[in-house]
């Protein structure tokens, strides 16, 4: 595997970790603060709304800008959020929809920018290899992450919250840093997958079919 690909493992592990520590508990935060399940409803609505929509709009995005920037403006909108709900405090179930769009956002933007650079990080012939690395990476993370949210939260009730809240907007920035350490797509006479040009009347795209 390139160092590229190692560097996207890392970066999907953090973003894996970090939404596995807080994401677990966003929902049981707004309930704690008011016990409403049309907050939560809204809330997760939004979410999913942003997120279709935010697939549709991130195509458009990269075929002019790097696809690199699908990914971090992804991190960058989680890491938003977590902010927004540290700033919010106990005022965050009234703002539940713009919350949940965030959070949408935020996936919609990374989980399309991954899907773009995986394929121009890897070709056939160490892809598996990354997916079997990248899965035990983020199952690790999956299963760690929770649990520590849970002990810091059943150690300091909402306050636990906060912390948690904090840990995952640091850990955002900082694979919002790792991914300027990825290379931006070639123009169109070379790509990450074809160093040398795309195969003729393929185009420099073609290898991420």
């Amino acid at each position: 595997m390139s160092r590229q690909a190692w560097l996207l493992a890392a970066i999907t592990g953090l973003y894996v970790g970090a939404t596995a520590l807080s994401n677990t508990f966003v929902n049981a935060y707004l309930w704690k603060l008011k016990r409403d399940f049309a907050t939560l409803g809204w809330f997760n609505l939004a979410q999913y709304v942003a997120m279709g929509l935010v697939f549709l709009a991130a195509g458009y995005l990269t075929n002019r800008w790097d696809r690199v920037w699908a990914l971090r403006l992804g991190m960058l909108a989680h890491a938003a959020f977590y902010l927004a709900v540290l700033q919010l405090g106990r005022q965050a179930p009234a703002y539940a929809v713009p919350l949940g769009l965030l959070m949408g956002v935020g996936m919609g933007f990374f989980w399309f920018g991954y899907n773009v650079i995986l394929f121009d990080v890897t070709d056939r012939a160490d892809r598996d290899r990354f997916n079997g690395a990248n899965g035990f990476i983020t199952s690790a993370m999956g299963m760690v992450a929770p649990l520590v949210g849970g002990w810091l939260i059943g150690r300091e009730a909402l306050t636990g919250y906060r912390w948690v809240f904090g840990l995952s907007l640091l850990i955002f920035a900082l694979a919002t840093v790792l991914s300027g350490f990825l290379r931006p797509r070639a123009d169109a006479t070379g790509s990450a997958c074809y160093p040398h040009g795309a195969p003729r009347g393929r185009g420099a795209r073609a290898g991420t079919r």
